[in-house]
């Protein structure tokens, strides 16, 4: 297949905000060639060499597609649901959209961050989103995962994934934050509340809930004899909350032991409708064990997840044990092997920054450019 011809307008993005990451290496073609002892090139270098295969910049007159260049968080503000948005550069995001549409070329747009479920005001766009509800998903919301860490193999030392044996009871892995609401946090959402009702015309879903329910699925369990329990439980963020090197290492060790450690990795999520773990974990080859709160999987028409972890609805949050000690008793040794080796295929195809790169540009060139 022939590069995706993309048009983009740098100038309309907000003042300091990144440019997107799948436009970076095409405004500047030297990513695909400098050393990448940076961090965030090392994650993206296998991208950036092929980038020039996939994608090319032309004018707008000659695209197929018009992308907006920052993600739109940016033009948000910021990643906090208390940040303003920049009125300014949303205006000039409008103006190129509407050039765009003059001339009969679908508009895109990335949106991360912890609003990304929140209404873009461009008309008639395809809003690639990191976080959504599937009950208020519009006709061209686009669920696409962030895919900004390192594989976990290379930080492990590990070139391949290490398989567990199947046992007939389960493990069930956790390392992270779970804790009970604060007195604070009640204030905090009252004013998410008022702040989301006055911008999206809804109360939404409160950014507090995601640790107290992931409290919640730790404890039924811990309380179950049909499972094993591996979990660190956090009161606070102290990897990203810590300055202190050796104490970020240590704690990232723990996660990186912890995460394929078990046989199965409980992923739910956190202030956003969203959770990078089952990511992490299909990485190093474990199923994730997914608590479903009205979420939308990436790769729907591509990948049967039903296969490849095991889904709970939020409802039915007691029989957690239950229904993994169902799903995991019709496998045999065999069986649960080639799904570790499935979760991590997967993770290669899709979960990479050149898997999503070569996914986005076959679904905007077959979905939205035709």
């Amino acid at each position: 297949m022939k590069p995706l011809r993309i048009a983009t307008d740098t100038s309309a993005q907000p003042q300091g905000a990144e440019t997107q990451w799948l436009l970076a290496p095409l405004l500047d073609p030297s990513l695909a060639t400098e050393p990448s002892e940076r961090l965030y090139r090392r994650i993206y270098r296998h991208y950036y060499r092929a980038a020039a295969d996939l994608f090319a910049l032309t004018p707008l007159e000659d695209a197929d597609v018009a992308l907006v260049s920052a993600d739109w968080s940016t033009y948000q503000g910021s990643f906090s649901w208390l940040a303003r948005s920049d009125r300014a550069a949303i205006g000039r995001a409008r103006d190129f959209a509407e050039r765009a549409r003059r001339l009969g070329k679908p508009v895109a747009v990335f949106f991360t961050g912890e609003r990304s479920h929140e209404r873009v005001p461009l008309p008639g766009a395809w809003v690639f989103r990191k976080s959504m509800y599937r009950s208020r998903r519009g006709p061209r919301d686009v669920m696409v995962p962030e895919v900004f860490y390192l594989d976990l193999l290379e930080q492990l030392g590990m070139e391949t994934i290490e398989e567990r044996p199947w046992v007939a009871k389960p493990s069930v892995g956790f390392c992270g934050m779970a804790r009970r609401r604060q007195a604070s946090e009640y204030l905090g959402q009252l004013a998410f509340f008022l702040t989301h009702l006055a911008r999206e015309g809804s109360p939404g879903v409160s950014p507090y809930i995601g640790v107290e329910l992931r409290l919640r699925a730790l404890e039924v369990l811990q309380a179950s004899n049909l499972v094993s329990s591996k979990f660190i439980v956090r009161d606070k963020s102290v990897f990203y909350g810590s300055e202190n090197k050796a104490n970020r290492e240590r704690v990232r060790r723990e996660f990186l032991d912890n995460i394929q450690g078990a046989d199965y990795q409980l992923a739910l999520r956190g202030s956003a409708n969203y959770s990078y773990r089952p990511w992490e974990a299909m990485c190093v080859g474990r199923p994730p064990l997914f608590i479903d709160t009205d979420c939308v999987w990436p790769f729907e028409d591509e990948v049967d997840w039903s296969k490849l972890l095991v889904r709970v609805d939020e409802s039915d949050l007691a029989r957690l044990p239950e229904a993994l000690l169902d799903a995991h008793s019709v496998l045999d040794d065999a069986r649960f092997r080639e799904l570790q080796r499935a979760c991590r295929a997967t993770w290669e195809r899709y979960l990479t920054p050149l898997g999503l790169a070569r996914w986005l540009r076959d679904f905007l060139a077959e979905r939205v450019a035709r």
